[in-house]
């Protein structure tokens, strides 16, 4: 087991499902990396250029090649156990399509659920580790920022216009060196055992939901992928870019008429890993001809979107032949039996149970939805355009795949930026604490907790409310007095203005979800409740006694105390506040 970390922090890690599953669970072919004496990471950076169509980003190339070695030795230092050479005892290494050498670390067919194995063995041991499992993610929970003053006020788009009060009657406008920034501070969360919704604060959120293959009618990928990660970074308002790049795996067992049996109505379509081709495998048309050559000089082991449009242009010439099945056929008949079940051990048994012998008989193939390309935009550490949100593996784009993934780069890719966004983590929860001890923390998920209780509450009042009104006064005693609200307390006709009545059976809500923000900023946090929230004044507690000043606390608790028909002015009518007030 490797070494600890140098931040010992708490972890909680939320699942839709059981943790295992997701694709990385059903990832067969393997991880590729720079092993081999023969083999550079210029050339398997070559190689994912070409395979990514020269779209992909340079300096992601560059990073997750170089690391490559290093993230196998982690997963076998965390317990992995890959395949082994007999005779040396050394990783056996095997080839897919688009790579120009044999650089495949896997475990015989089964590579992502060996590497899930040993992760998640490691995880559960650890002490600072909880699992959620059978939670779903609503939500992410952000908040607004202001940035800080500068004495140069720069030109940033996102600068905000503010209006500068005692200029005259119109006022004056100006430019405020003030700007926002988004903060994620956790997750909305719900329990499917009972529908309970939770919320999850911490300085660090992480996306790791994987991709959206279940949008598709055929797909490789497990219930889970409904692009969950990428639906909840795009309300944050994160970046997001090239979703347009969804991969489609080329060799998928094909269960229509003609093809395989079904063993569900529904079921997901059953990858046939590229590394049976890289095996030696060949494909077919339904005439029987192998037709990859005319395509590509790379033959089969062209990278994924050449080989699937051209089993794309063979199928639709057999529509036009009666009877012909809507796929090609994979065959590695030719090729050592006992190799074959050897490297192959777990798609044997599936095409055995479905009755098709993997060396004896041509497997029935067709192209199925495998894996986005595109998501939310993060850096070389894993950062998104949000403060404090992380994304990795197919959630995220770190522009390593351009439009089009080169074979078992996906593995890899996790594990790098996996490494590499826990290490920045760490440091920014460091430098939080640090600012939190001195006092100068706005971010402390405590504080930012109470703030998002005001902030609901406020947006609660105004959607009832209809608008947010200055000033709410009394109304002519000539004008017609509407009928009023059945919830609201007695009071003189006169007075009955419906917007008067609706807030003042609103202010009860919003005083209690501020009365919640002010029990959470009393656990022994050194914060500042900002005006807009509290609307009168700063709030301050001190740390260790939860006193909290202001008048806003007295009036609060004047308010708390009196009985519900008391609850209005001494004339009768309801409290003239304004939303802002609230």
């Amino acid at each position: 087991m490797p070494p600890p970390t140098r931040y010992d922090g708490r972890v909680a890690i939320v699942t839709k499902d059981v943790a295992y599953e997701g694709s990385t669970h059903y990832a067969q072919g393997g991880i590729s990396a720079v092993m081999s004496p023969d083999d550079t990471p210029a050339d398997h950076a070559r190689d994912t250029h070409v395979a990514g169509d020269f779209l992909c980003d340079s300096r992601a190339v560059d990073v997750v090649c170089a690391e490559g070695k290093d993230a196998v030795d982690r997963l076998i230092e965390f317990g992995a156990e890959f395949t082994r050479c007999e005779n040396t005892g050394e990783l056996h290494l095997a080839r897919e399509g688009g790579h120009s050498k044999k650089r495949i670390v896997h475990a015989a067919d089964m590579t992502g659920k060996e590497i899930e194995r040993a992760l998640l063995e490691t995880a559960k041991a650890h002490p600072n580790v909880t699992f959620y499992e059978y939670h779903v993610a609503r939500d992410l929970i952000v908040v607004e920022r202001p940035e800080e003053d500068r004495s140069e006020v720069p030109e940033d788009p996102k600068s905000t216009w503010v209006r500068e009060e005692g200029k005259g009657k119109r006022g004056k406008e100006k430019r405020s060196g003030k700007t926002s920034r988004r903060v994620c501070v956790g997750a909305a969360i719900t329990r499917r055992v009972d529908g309970a919704k939770i919320d999850f604060y911490a300085h660090c959120v992480l996306l790791a939901s994987g991709g959206a293959g279940q949008l598709f009618p055929s797909t490789t990928n497990p219930g889970v992928s409904t692009g969950d990660g990428v639906a909840m970074a795009v309300r944050a308002a994160a970046d997001v870019t090239n979703m347009e790049f969804y991969q489609f795996h080329p060799t998928s067992l094909y269960t229509g008429p003609g093809g395989a049996p079904k063993k569900a109505p529904n079921e997901n379509a059953f990858l046939i890993t590229e590394a049976v081709r890289g095996h030696g495998g060949r494909l077919f048309n339904h005439a029987g001809e192998r037709f990859m050559p005319r395509y590509d000089q790379r033959g089969e082991l062209a990278p994924r979107d050449v080989v699937a449009r051209a089993i794309d242009v063979e199928i639709k010439r057999a529509s036009l032949v009666p009877g012909a099945p809507a796929c090609v056929f994979l065959d590695v008949t030719h090729v050592d039996a006992g190799e074959t079940l050897t490297h192959f051990p777990g798609i044997a048994a599936e095409l055995k149970s479905r009755g098709i012998d993997l060396t004896k008989d041509r497997v029935p193939v067709t192209p199925a939805a495998h894996y986005l390309c595109g998501g939310v935009c993060v850096d070389l550490d894993g950062r998104s355009s949000v403060e404090g949100l992380y994304a990795c593996g197919e959630t995220a784009y770190t522009g390593l795949h351009g439009a089009n993934r080169l074979a078992s780069n996906s593995l890899l890719e996790a594990v790098v930026f996996a490494k590499r966004a826990a290490a920045d983590s760490a440091r920014r929860v460091e430098n939080e604490k640090k600012r939190e001890s001195l006092g100068l923390s706005r971010s402390s998920p405590l504080f930012l907790a109470a703030e998002r209780a005001g902030e609901l509450a406020v947006a609660a009042a105004r959607r009832a409310v209809g608008r947010e009104p200055r000033r709410v006064g009394r109304l002519p005693r000539r004008r017609r007095a509407r009928p009023a609200h059945p919830h609201a307390v007695a009071v003189p006709e006169r007075h009955a203005h419906p917007r008067q009545l609706v807030a003042h059976v609103v202010r009860r809500r919003v005083v209690a979800a501020l009365a919640e923000a002010l029990a959470l900023l009393d656990q022994r946090v050194h914060a500042v409740l900002v005006d807009r929230v509290a609307g009168v004044g700063a709030a301050r507690v001190e740390q260790g006694q939860g006193r909290v000043t202001r008048n806003f606390a007295r009036r609060l608790r004047r308010w708390q105390r009196q009985p519900e028909a008391q609850q209005g002015s001494e004339d009768g009518h309801v409290h003239h506040f304004s939303v802002v007030d609230l």
